[in-house]
């Protein structure tokens, strides 16, 4: 995952869902990229289902009296989690961003191609999430999407790694969201990446600017 994904139009189904869970989203668009605070991380928190400000990097340091990201470590992705930095918040601090859009990019020789994947639903994706304090009082939330093995679909735009897709159904994701060892009828989601919804993926310069000459390619859900 290239570090990019946004939730620029509220889709029935992401409004529906959310609903069902409780859920009130911030009403503006939204675009996240790594290094930076995104407004909706979806997290349980004393049995309520909320949505917060986050920072999409989950190592963060404390200097000059703020916390910032950690650049000595790559977190904006968590892959192998069963590693000591993500294996614990997998077991008890999972989170999700909704969205309608995700960037990614493909090397082809000297040539990088960035993607931009569009879905007229809107997706879920499964994160991890870590809360930081300070004894001056300060804190601060922050998060990495899970990533997993390349889906054969998906490794055409992005060969290394594909995110971790939830389905937009209510039961899904608040067993996903409850803290604990997951759901063992969630396996199937972290064993292998789905494609939970259709995408229509454009060739782009800039993920914020549709400037492709080319049509865009459909990619349908597994």
């Amino acid at each position: 995952m290239c570090g990019y994904f946004a939730n620029l139009t509220p889709t029935k189904e992401i409004i529906e869902v959310s609903n069902q869970l409780n859920l009130q989203l911030p009403g503006e668009p939204a675009r996240a990229y790594q290094r930076q605070t995104f407004n909706a991380l979806v997290t349980k928190d004393n049995n309520k289902i909320q949505a917060q400000q986050a920072m999409w990097w989950y190592a963060l340091k404390f200097e000059n009296d703020e916390f910032k990201v950690d650049e000595r470590i790559t977190s904006f992705n968590a892959r192998d989690l069963n590693k000591p930095l993500w294996k614990e918040a997998f077991e008890v601090r999972r989170g999700l961003v909704f969205a309608t859009q995700i960037g990614e990019s493909q090397i082809t020789g000297k040539h990088k191609q960035q993607y931009l994947m569009q879905s007229k639903a809107g997706f879920a994706l499964g994160c991890v999430y870590q809360d930081w304090y300070h004894p001056n009082g300060s804190f601060m939330r922050s998060f990495a999407v899970i990533t997993r093995e390349p889906n054969p679909k998906y490794a055409q735009y992005h060969s290394k790694s594909t995110p971790l897709f939830l389905p937009l159904e209510v039961d899904i994701l608040d067993k996903w969201l409850s803290p604990g060892p997951l759901d063992e009828s969630l396996n199937r989601y972290t064993q292998q990446a789905i494609l939970t919804c259709d995408f229509d993926v454009l060739p782009v310069q800039s993920y914020q600017q549709l400037d492709s000459l080319l049509p865009p390619f459909e990619m349908l859900r597994d």
